[in-house]
């Protein structure tokens, strides 16, 4: 799991669409840290213009982009919420609709 600084990174750089060009952008709302965290993890690809600038290990990026993991990153936090959950849910749904069956067994047998 990300930190929450980390998860409005990744809802920040969503939100700026065009990945050529949004360098000044994401940097300017993104703290340099988690943005180097983010592309470590593989959350966000750097993005060049020009493909042979890429081999160059000093030039800045001109802007970023989420990868699939990062795209999917809220979906799949919510699948494994629900999946660790799902037994808790389950148990009170039944639990709710039994008490709901047993009252009104009690008050029509009664």
């Amino acid at each position: 799991m990300l930190s929450k600084e980390a998860e409005r990174a990744i809802r920040a750089i969503a939100r700026i669409a065009n990945p050529h060009g949004n360098h000044d952008a994401v940097v300017a709302t993104v703290e340099e840290d988690c943005l180097v965290l983010l592309v470590s993890h593989r959350f966000v690809r750097e993005v060049w213009n020009d493909p042979e600038r890429e081999d160059f290990p000093n030039q800045e990026p001109d802007g970023y982009e989420l990868t699939i993991h990062g795209r999917n990153y809220f979906s799949n936090k919510r699948r494994r919420w629900l999946r660790a959950n799902s037994g808790a849910l389950i148990a009170s749904v039944a639990s709710i609709a039994g008490a709901a069956v047993g009252y009104l067994l009690g008050h029509f047998f009664s």
